[in-house]
């Protein structure tokens, strides 16, 4: 398999086994694991290259079931003559072929492990970006840049993880179906309604699914005290409210609470 220095968060025994369970159960194992893996995923370079042959195989050459001499073939032609009969890895790749995999059950365990490791890993790296980035601080440059070396290489790694899985979505095949739902189900609201009509109207109806709303200003300019107004509001109309508030404290929000449930002044 070869050696890596300081090899950290992986298991090359998942990841073997996880090769194996895609030999014993054929294509459509996995498309299961695609599912949730991909190449990057995995830590070992021969497990990498293995899972690129697995894959142009199903991807190209419609293969449903593996073996080991279709392997050895599609391995040549991709340039990974390491596992061809007198290749460095052919020794293990008869031994990932004759492993008995697991159940499909046991893989789909083992493929999110894998993932996890793989996640963290990354996590790894972007943390120690931060420290190569910090180690190189002066002391000459402003707050706001200290602050950037930070955040730029966790964000980058959050923003990698939201971009996974995503895909082209053609809009035109579910666009007729769309058109008849709306039709047979008309609505008047497409929104919660916030109690404050003109914004409901500039946010397109009130609070829509999947979105965020962002109030600022300046400090002391009302934002707490319109947004509890906001939460009472709709919790008025039975929708449950979760209200955070990492400023004031719960006495202070209470009075307000008080203040408008009872029409009294706040003074």
């Amino acid at each position: 398999m070869g050696n890596k220095a300081n090899a950290i968060l992986q298991d090359s025994g998942m990841e073997r086994a996880i090769l194996a369970g895609i030999t014993t159960y054929g294509s459509e194992c996995f498309f299961e694991v695609e599912d949730i893996i991909s190449v990057k995923d995995f830590y070992w370079t021969c497990n990498q290259e293995l899972f690129k042959i697995l894959s142009h195989l199903v991807h190209n050459e419609d293969t449903k079931t593996f073996d080991i001499p279709s392997i050895q073939a599609i391995a040549k032609i991709l340039g990974h003559d390491n596992f061809t009969s007198s290749g460095k890895h052919s020794e293990y790749l008869d031994a990932v072929v004759e492993e008995a995999g697991s159940s499909k059950d046991n893989i789909r365990s083992l493929v999110v492990a894998v993932y996890k490791l793989s996640l963290a890993r990354r996590g790894y790296l972007a943390a120690a970006t931060v420290q190569d980035n910090l180690k190189k601080i002066t002391g000459a440059e402003d707050v706001d840049s200290i602050i950037g070396q930070i955040e730029e290489p966790i964000f980058e790694f959050t923003g990698q993880i939201m971009d996974q899985g995503a895909s082209v979505v053609s809009l035109g095949k579910r666009f007729s179906n769309v058109m008849t739902t709306l039709a047979e189900n008309p609505q008047d609201i497409i929104g919660l309604p916030t109690g404050f009509p003109a914004w409901d109207a500039s946010i397109g109806g009130g609070f829509r699914q999947a979105t965020v709303n962002v109030v600022g200003a300046r400090p002391k300019q009302g934002k707490s005290f319109f947004c509890i107004n906001v939460a009472r509001n709709m919790a008025e109309n039975g929708i449950p409210v979760l209200y955070l508030d990492t400023e004031l404290t719960s006495d202070t929000q209470l009075h307000r609470l008080s203040a408008l449930v009872s029409g009294v002044d706040l003074d």
